[in-house]
Order: structure tokens, then sequence, then C-alpha cells
């Protein structure tokens, strides 16, 4: 006997946790956010509305990582001395410590 294996998506579907969205986007620089968010439509039969939610959540999520970006690379400069690099590191520290100690409502 042999099962019918479909390759749609699936019928049960519990609705994405950000955490979840925010791992499927992270690696994903070369994508735009609409076809990130219509990949995950389509894998995880989603409707429209929920996709075009995603589509906003994905762009404020890179939105986060641009500027996270932006701020490591204007406190390491390039011509950097060994007393930058310990000033970098240690303001890498203190901003990480504060948002891992803030318990954020978005990802429980």
């Amino acid at each position: 006997m042999t099962e019918n294996i479909s390759a749609g998506p699936s019928k049960r579907r519990l609705e994405m946790a950000p955490s979840v969205l925010a791992k499927k986007v992270a690696h994903r620089h070369g994508q735009s956010s609409r076809k990130i968010a219509d990949e995950l439509a389509s894998k995880y039969g989603m409707p429209a509305q929920e996709r075009r939610m995603n589509e906003n959540i994905i762009r404020g999520m890179r939105a986060a990582q641009r500027h996270l970006c932006s701020r490591i690379r204007r406190h390491l400069p390039l011509n950097r001395t060994s007393e930058d690099i310990d000033r970098f590191l240690t303001t890498m520290e203190n901003d990480c410590r504060k948002v891992e100690e803030h318990d954020s409502d978005e990802f429980v």
C-alpha cells in the first residue's frame, strides 16, 4: 500500500512566531522581503492578509538589522588602534547585555 504524499502546504499550521520568522529571514540577504514572504506563504499555506503582514514584519526586521550593522561599523573604524578595539568591545558588550536583559513580549 502506498501513501499519496503531496508537496503542497500543510493543512495544519499554527501561527508563525516572530522568533521563528526572524530565524527564517536572518540569512536571506539576497532576497527581497516580498519574495521571502511569498515563499513562506506558499510553504505554510498562509492567506494573502497574513503574507502581507509578514512582509511588513520582515521589512521591520531588516531595518533593525541594517541599523545594528551601521552601529557596529560606526563604532569600529577601519584604521583602528588597540584602544578602539577595546572601546568597541565594551560598547558591544554593554549594548548586548541591555538587549538580552529586556524581556520582550514579542518572542514569548
